[in-house]
C-alpha cells in the first residue's frame, strides 16, 4: 500500500507534468498566431504591425541576401524592397503540412517549415515565384511573443527543386548564416547544460 507521502509525491509530479503540457500547448497557440499576425502584416505591407510583431534586436539571416539585424532595418529592407513597388505584391504562404512547433527552455520557441512566395503585378494574375525553408525563433517578453531570429533559405525558382542538402560554402557568402547557426546551437546548449559551462 501506497503511503500518504508518496501519494502525495505522485499526485504532485502528475500535476506538474500536466501544467508543463498546457502551458507548450498555449505557448504553441500564442507562438503560431503571433507568426500568423506577422505575415498578414507582410503580405499587407504594413510596417507598424511588422515593427511590434519583432524583437529590437532581430536578426535576419537570409541565404540570397544575407543578414539584416536590428527592428528598424528588418522594417526598412521590407519597405524599400518588397513593399517599394506600388505596381508589384509579394504574398508569403506557409506550407502548412510543414511547419512544426518546438519549445526551446528560457522563454523562446521555434517554428521551422517551408513557405512559398507568390508575386502579382499590376493587372496581371497572381503567379507562383518561388520556394523555400523557414526557421524563426521567438522570444516572450512584456507579456507577448515577438520574432527574434529568422532564417530564411534554400530558396528556389518554380518548379521548386530543393538545392542538394549538403553544399560546399565558398567564401564568405554564407558566414553570417554558419555563425548565427553555431551561436544559436552554442546558446541551446549553454541552456540545458548550465552546470558545465
Amino acid at each position: 500500500m501506497m503511503g500518504i507521502g508518496k501519494l502525495a509525491l505522485a499526485l504532485s509530479i502528475l500535476v506538474a507534468f500536466e501544467a508543463c503540457g498546457a502551458t507548450a500547448q498555449q505557448d504553441e497557440a500564442q507562438v503560431r498566431s503571433a507568426d500568423a499576425a506577422f505575415w498578414k502584416a507582410y503580405n499587407a505591407c504594413d510596417m507598424q504591425a511588422i515593427a511590434g510583431l519583432l524583437t529590437a534586436d532581430v536578426e535576419f539571416y537570409h541565404d540570397k541576401t544575407g543578414l539584416t539585424t536590428s527592428r528598424e532595418a528588418v522594417v526598412d529592407s521590407l519597405r524599400h524592397g518588397p513593399c517599394a513597388d506600388e505596381t508589384l505584391r509579394l504574398r508569403r504562404e506557409a506550407l502548412n503540412n510543414s511547419i512544426a512547433f518546438h519549445p526551446l527552455k528560457g522563454g523562446y520557441a521555434m517554428l521551422s517549415g517551408r513557405h512559398r512566395f507568390y508575386v502579382q503585378e499590376r493587372n496581371k494574375a497572381e503567379r507562383l515565384d518561388g520556394q523555400a525553408d523557414f526557421t524563426t525563433v521567438w522570444k516572450f517578453a512584456d507579456g507577448r511573443w515577438r520574432m527574434h531570429r529568422v532564417l530564411s533559405y534554400a530558396h528556389g525558382p518554380v518548379p521548386y527543386t530543393p538545392p542538394p542538402r549538403t553544399t560546399t560554402l565558398r567564401s564568405r557568402c554564407c558566414s553570417a548564416t554558419q555563425a548565427a547557426i553555431a551561436r544559436l546551437a552554442s546558446e541551446s546548449f549553454r541552456s540545458r547544460s548550465p552546470a558545465i559551462i
